[in-house]
């Protein structure tokens, strides 16, 4: 099993959350892909934060971590934005990327906020 201790159990937080990166004429079938992966790697982060908080607390038996419960939810707000994306009309999907980089970026920074508490 993949160790989950300190700063590799979230391994280029800032990279992971940065779609602005990519080049500004990036159309929405690229942006979706993007999107989707950035989705896929946040829930293996979520899955090995799960895993170290579970490590932890095991004397906790049954509580529930607030910090996984927001990531958990602000992932799942991001996979409902990017069906709607996907459903949208081309000229509607610039107005929604526009959300979509907010619940985006609000994603990244939960994750940064989670790995300073865990790494105190």
């Amino acid at each position: 099993m993949e160790s989950c201790g300190g700063a590799e159990a979230f391994g280029h937080v800032s990279r992971i959350h940065r779609i602005e990166d990519t080049p500004m004429a990036m159309n929405r079938d690229e942006f979706v892909e993007k999107l989707k992966q950035q989705i896929d790697e946040w829930n293996e982060k979520i899955d090995r934060l799960e895993q170290r908080v579970r490590e932890g607390r095991a004397e906790a038996e049954g509580t529930t971590d607030e910090r996984l419960v927001d990531l958990r939810r602000r992932r799942d707000d991001l996979r409902a934005r990017l069906r709607e994306l996907q459903s949208a009309s081309e000229e509607a999907w610039s107005d929604l990327k526009t959300g979509i980089e907010r619940a985006r970026k609000e994603l990244g920074d939960a994750f940064a906020r989670a790995r300073s508490h865990y790494e105190d």
